[in-house]
């Protein structure tokens, strides 16, 4: 593996991930109603998750245009759990995410 691959490799277990909100899609399962979103750090790795309730909140909205126009192409950070991809290295999913925010460059 060389360095350009070792950088763009998503970490695994529980991290904080700054990047850029990519892609906000509403998303219905078993368990119900969510919105995720795919963030992609400054390294090049990419997260797909929950949206964080924090942020949704300080949107003040869950319907997912709203959500959409206050969220894609904006710096956040968040702290979760995550597990990188079998298929790809360098996208991760993840699990229980807290302590959101908006980034202010």
């Amino acid at each position: 593996m060389n360095k350009i691959e070792l950088l763009r490799q998503n970490p695994e277990g529980r991290a904080v991930v700054v990047g850029v909100v990519k892609s906000a899609k509403h998303h219905v399962s078993q368990f119900g109603e969510s919105i995720k979103i795919v963030v992609e750090s400054a390294e090049g790795w990419k997260v797909w998750g929950t949206a964080p309730a924090s942020l949704l909140s300080e949107i003040g909205s869950t319907r997912i245009e709203e959500v959409q126009e206050a969220i894609v192409g904006k710096l956040i950070s968040f702290t979760a759990t995550l597990v990188r991809s079998d298929r790809d290295a360098a996208f991760a999913f993840a699990k229980r995410p807290s302590k959101a925010q908006f980034v202010t460059a």
